[in-house]
C-alpha cells in the first residue's frame, strides 16, 4: 500500500473520512441535528502517509489499524480518544 491508495472518502452512519494529497479531515454527526450531513469537523491535519509495524500512521492523531485486499472498508483509530472507527469507501 502506497499513500495515494487512501485518497478518497470513507463514512459510516456518524463519520465521514476525507483524505487528499494535502489533508485529511474526520467529520461526525454525532449530537448535531443534521443526520445525513458530517457537518462537525473532529480533525483536519496534514495527510502524512507513515508505514509503522504493523499499521500506517495517516497524520498527527489518525492511525490506519487494518484495511481489507481493495481498501474499500478500513479501521483507523483516533489516538488521542482511542477510539476505534470502521468505514467503507464511497464510490459513485
Amino acid at each position: 500500500m502506497n499513500d495515494t491508495d487512501l485518497i478518497g472518502v470513507f463514512y459510516n452512519d456518524e463519520y465521514l473520512l476525507k483524505i487528499t494529497r494535502r489533508y485529511i479531515q474526520l467529520n461526525t454527526n454525532i449530537g448535531t441535528a443534521h443526520k445525513p450531513f458530517y457537518s462537525e469537523v473532529l480533525w483536519r491535519e496534514k495527510y502524512d502517509f507513515k508505514r509503522l509495524e504493523e499499521e500506517f500512521q495517516l497524520s498527527e492523531n489518525l492511525v490506519l489499524m487494518n484495511a481489507d485486499n481493495e481498501l474499500q472498508n478500513i479501521s483507523i483509530n483516533i489516538l488521542e480518544d482511542n477510539i476505534m472507527i470502521s468505514l467503507t469507501r464511497f464510490t459513485n
